[in-house]
């Protein structure tokens, strides 16, 4: 059941929102007493998300006020920054940058205490939007260890030119994001 959370975050990430949708809405509905807190945590950020990537950011709004209690609870970088990093992404779409900066200020604290590269790699870009420059070198500074996927190598790519207002690094990291087909 927290596989098939992450099926649906990978299924989020390749644009098939429609189907990563209707897996989170599944386990958070019929399947929820056998998920498990962090199965909970999990599919609602992938659903978040997903409300976000769709426009719905009241929706999106209530799932994060539902799900970030539960993460608290079990704190960590596997837990609570993913839904601090969403809930900063969806503040920030929603035009409320005090929140967005608070949250992702909060997530960035948690990746230091705890690093966690999956978790970091999620972090930089919008650290790199929101904070300023001294906070967001400190995150991107300090990786749990070397980036090797291509997808973690292009967002660290584009956190530097984001701070470096460096357009030869975003074309770099949008050459290599292109390369993984993804949408």
């Amino acid at each position: 059941t927290f596989i098939a959370g992450n099926q649906a975050g990978m299924l989020a990430q390749l644009g098939e929102y429609e189907e990563s949708e209707r897996i989170c809405r599944e386990l958070l509905g019929p399947r929820r007493s056998v998920l498990g807190v962090p199965g909970i945590a999990n599919a609602s950020y992938v659903l978040e998300r997903v409300l976000l990537a769709t426009g719905r950011y009241e929706e999106s709004r209530a799932l994060a006020d539902e799900a970030l209690p539960l993460a608290r609870r079990m704190g960590g970088a596997e837990y609570l920054a993913p839904g601090l990093v969403a809930e900063a992404e969806l503040e920030e779409a929603r035009g409320n940058l005090a929140a967005a900066r608070q949250s992702i200020r909060e997530a960035v604290d948690v990746e230091l205490e705890e690093p966690s590269l999956a978790h970091w790699v999620e972090a930089i870009v919008p650290a790199c939007r929101l904070l300023p420059e001294d906070e967001a070198r400190r995150l991107i500074g300090a990786p749990p260890a070397e980036p090797k996927d291509p997808s973690h190598e292009a967002r660290l790519i584009e956190a530097r030119a984001i701070l470096d207002g460096d357009p030869a690094g975003h074309e770099r990291a949008a050459d290599i994001y292109a390369a993984l087909e993804l949408p």
